[in-house]
């Protein structure tokens, strides 16, 4: 009985294991390489000049971005004001020396201006307007004394215009961390802490 199941599952194996032959006719893969594809298509592009469009498109848009890149709108200020602003951070972490000891607990109340001072105006304006420019002319265009910040506008028109070198407030980063509210404003060190005047024209 064991002799005729093992004949009868080499028998099956030897089924299985038997060509069939063609079930429908076979074709060569004829697809083209990925890499000459596209090397073709960029070929094609240059050669009937639309590369080139497209290059000078994209161009185009950078160079706008940075002749009037994106900035913050914010009111004008129409009164004179001063506020106080303290740059004191609490830490949320004990700050350790390399031998883990601890130096300043986690919890202090920490001021930079206690340590250290800044002697610059930082004076934030919009290069839209003309007045607010006239301003930072009179104001801001001293670099030992001050740096003139746009928050919005053609700042590099600006640039060219009055031939001095102005700074934008990226992603309104220096304009949140002070919270300037309207502009033209001026951000001065006095003592440990910062007074920010607005300025109405």
């Amino acid at each position: 009985m064991k002799r005729l199941l093992l004949v009868a599952l080499l028998v099956c194996s030897k089924g299985q294991a038997e060509d069939l032959g063609k079930i429908s006719q076979t074709y060569k893969i004829a697809e083209n390489d990925l890499a000459e594809v596209f090397k073709m298509r960029v070929a094609k592009a240059v050669q009937n000049g639309t590369w080139a469009k497209e290059m000078d498109k994209q161009a185009k848009k950078i160079q706008a971005y940075v002749d009037n890149p994106t900035g913050m709108r914010l009111p004008t200020v129409r009164n004179y004001s001063a506020r106080y602003f303290d740059p004191s951070i609490t830490l949320d972490q004990d700050i350790v020396d390399q031998n883990k000891r601890v130096i300043v607990p986690r919890g202090t109340r920490v001021n930079p201006l206690d340590r250290i001072s800044y002697n610059k105006a930082l004076c934030f304006f919009d290069a839209n307007d003309a007045k607010q420019i006239e301003w930072i002319k009179s104001m801001c265009l001293d670099l030992v004394t001050a740096k003139a910040i746009a928050i919005n506008g053609p700042v590099m028109k600006v640039m060219e215009d009055l031939d001095a070198r102005l700074f934008f407030d990226q992603q309104g980063i220096l304009t949140k961390k002070f919270g300037i509210k309207a502009v033209p404003s001026m951000v001065r060190q006095t003592g440990n802490v910062f007074v920010i005047e607005e300025f109405a024209l």
